[in-house]
């Protein structure tokens, strides 16, 4: 399920999705919720959130480090927005 979080000044934050034209609401301002990154010690990807946070896991691909990521942001949006 989508959902747009809009503020009393109209201001809407949500996660990223390409399911509705969200250019249809304005002009846009992009930031990635975490960064996805090759830990060369660990030899594979890790996610660590903009809070400074690593998430638990570590992907050997980065497609699967993605796919984790867009999950996690979906269903903690609101934790990270907040």
């Amino acid at each position: 399920m989508f959902v747009l979080h809009i503020d009393s000044l109209g201001t809407i934050t949500c996660p990223y999705t390409e399911e509705i034209t969200l250019t249809a609401f304005g002009t846009l301002h992009v930031e990635r919720a975490s960064h996805i990154e090759w830990d060369t010690q660990e030899q594979a990807w890790t996610i660590t959130l903009i809070t400074g946070h690593r998430l638990p896991g570590l992907f050997p691909s980065r497609q699967d480090a993605l796919t984790f990521e867009s999950d996690y942001v979906h269903k903690h949006f609101s934790e990270l927005s907040g």
